[in-house]
């Protein structure tokens, strides 16, 4: 503005060398913008994109984003309004190890924990954006996936290939078919270094496996339960769906193969209020602590990226226990939670006394049988499922049989699936290889083995333009 009030040649003059030295310092600050992280942009992504998700969850729950009746809080006690349907949420500075422990993990209760980041004073959200991102990163590798692929990974192999956290926020962040759950204490240690947490927490799962999530705008974690975790949210909003263990029947689920977000926008608005899953959004500096045997599913609303700790289930904190209850006072066998029968059907197969010896319905084969029959192409049950009948009789080729009846109800359901917007190619085609490569090590016979190359047949013409997946999803073509 000073300018203006200069003479006419000196405004003419200064111009003409203002304009080539700012259009020199827009193009090296575009150059630098490309080679920093691209944490914390906003990405939209196709149809079942995390504003639609939005949408849907204020369309159906309203102002207050909570659960069935009498799970949600006093409306007198939310200290936002985007914070309802959650047991409980407390200030961490009001919390102290010996309340943290009573209130929440005996009692497998979840918390939302507000007020982290001041209160351990955590780096501000501009240096997610800014060069000092770059010099925490540099040289990180972490470990993707396909978000859908998450849950399979009890049901053996699955492709997470390690990439170059400059490679993850320049191509795959873009994807939101594709997700960072990394658990190797060396590549998640970085992050962790900078974000200390309340040590009341920290003590307390002080043996848990070191977790960082990372994933674009419209990304997620499809439903999978796991033992006692707590994540913090570092840069960006996520939207989390949760049951209380043994709840997450297969009629809430859906199809296995939704993804988290396909889940929201096709299931969610079918479910009556009382089959609703308490939900609840999580924004950056808080950190969510989820009990033992809680299902849960997960949407970006942003470009996310967090950290923390995760336990297995355990024997001596009771959390198989909760399980058996929850399956026991929950659906018939025919709508059964299929991921809370296999997990205590695998528990109970090595440590039968895990297993409530008054409830003869839940030995491990029933178990099993009523996952599978609840949901046919839940492929961590059918695996499972075959992996315990091989094992009661190795020469019978049960095991295989049981592969092959999932090989058959998968190729009934293709072709609806593949015209549906609610299934995306690569998740079918991580389907083919699983049943492929199960079918494979129990064959035996050569008709089972021509079965399992048959599975990977589908698999060129499911990704024939997306070439890139194959990597995901751990086969090669030439």
């Amino acid at each position: 503005s000073m300018a203006l009030r200069k003479p006419c040649w000196l405004r003419c003059s200064w111009c003409c060398c203002t304009g080539v030295l700012l259009l020199a310092v827009l193009r090296c600050n575009a150059l630098w913008c490309f080679s920093l992280p691209r944490v914390g942009r906003q990405w939209h992504r196709g149809t079942h994109g995390s504003a639609v998700v939005e949408q849907i969850v204020h369309e159906i729950y309203g102002a207050k984003e909570g659960g069935p009746s009498g799970l949600n809080l006093p409306e007198a006690s939310v200290p936002r309004r985007k914070i309802v349907g959650i047991d409980d949420v407390r200030s961490a500075e009001d919390l102290e190890v010996a309340a943290f422990n009573f209130e929440y993990v005996k009692a497998k209760r979840p918390v939302l924990l507000r007020g982290v980041d001041t209160l351990m004073n955590w780096p501000p959200q501009s240096m997610w954006e800014g060069p000092k991102a770059t010099q925490i990163f540099n040289g990180l590798q972490l470990r993707v996936s396909l978000g859908t692929a998450f849950p399979l990974q009890a049901g053996g192999h699955v492709a997470q290939p390690v990439k170059s956290f400059e490679d993850i926020m320049s191509k795959y962040l873009q994807d939101n078919r594709l997700f960072v759950f990394d658990s190797d204490v060396d590549r998640t240690m970085p992050l962790a270094k900078q974000m200390p947490v309340p040590d009341w927490l920290s003590l307390k799962h002080e043996d848990a496996t070191s977790i960082v999530s990372l994933g674009g705008r419209g990304a997620g974690l499809s439903w999978h339960t796991h033992g006692p975790t707590w994540l913090a949210a570092v840069v960006g909003r996520k939207r989390w769906f949760l049951y209380p263990p043994g709840q997450a029947s297969s009629r809430v689920r859906g199809h296995p193969l939704y993804s988290a977000s396909a889940w929201a926008c096709t299931i969610l608005p079918q479910l009556p209020p009382s089959k609703r899953p308490l939900t609840i959004l999580q924004e950056p500096g808080e950190i969510l602590y989820l009990p033992a045997g809680w299902a849960h599913s997960t949407v970006n609303l942003d470009d996310a990226l967090g950290f923390g700790r995760q336990n297995p289930l355990s024997e001596e904190e009771g959390d198989h226990a909760a399980l058996a209850y929850g399956i026991a006072r929950g659906y018939p066998a025919s709508e059964a939670d299929p991921e809370a029968c296999t997990l205590l059907a695998i528990a109970g197969t090595h440590k039968p006394e895990l297993l409530p010896t008054a409830q003869d319905t839940l030995t491990p084969a029933k178990l099993l049988m009523h996952a599978t029959q609840s949901a046919p192409l839940y492929l961590p049950a059918v695996i499972a499922f075959a992996r315990d009948a091989d094992g009661l009789a190795p020469e019978e080729g049960f095991g295989a049989c049981i592969l092959r009846r999932a090989v058959e109800v998968l190729s009934d359901e293709e072709p609806l699936l593949a015209s549906s917007t609610a299934f995306d190619n690569a998740t079918l085609a991580l389907a083919w290889v699983t049943l492929a490569r199960n079918l494979a090590a129990a064959a035996t016979s050569e008709s089972d083995r021509a079965v399992a190359a048959d599975c990977l047949a589908h698999i060129p013409r499911l990704v024939d333009r997306d070439l890139g997946l194959l990597e995901f999803l751990g086969v090669e073509y030439s």
